[in-house]
């Protein structure tokens, strides 16, 4: 909020407040980052046929490697999509430490989550 000569507040201009600020808008920009990747990675998948079947997955299931695994560049993109939440989760984690708000509680938990999620789809998909 603005004061009566319509600078901002003091505590908006700390080191801190600047830090968690930019943290918080690295977190939100590797997030969306990671998901669009993720994306594209499925787009990718579909328009070039190697989507994952049934008899792919039960194949995979007994050798215990993902439908995935050798595919060179679907590993690759699920790989750096499983890694920005991680990314994601270290600056929002910086943001509530330096500042902590609401907000940036619930991004540190929307990065574990989709971190946690992502997890599991490289487990299915690759290993």
């Amino acid at each position: 909020m603005p004061t009566s000569d319509g600078s901002a507040p003091a505590r908006d201009r700390t080191l801190f407040s600047l830090l968690a600020r930019w943290s918080a808008i690295l977190a939100v920009t590797v997030l969306v980052y990671g998901l669009i990747i993720l994306a594209f990675t499925w787009c990718n998948a579909a328009l070039t046929d190697r989507l994952p079947t049934q008899s792919d997955i039960a194949y995979y299931e007994r050798t215990a490697n993902g439908p995935w695994d050798h595919v060179r560049d679907l590993n690759i993109l699920v790989n750096h999509a499983m890694m920005a939440p991680m990314f994601a989760a270290g600056f929002a984690l910086l943001a509530l430490l330096f500042r902590p708000m609401p907000r940036t509680a619930a991004l540190f938990a929307v990065s574990l989550v989709t971190f946690f999620v992502l997890l599991f789809t490289h487990f299915w998909l690759i290993d």
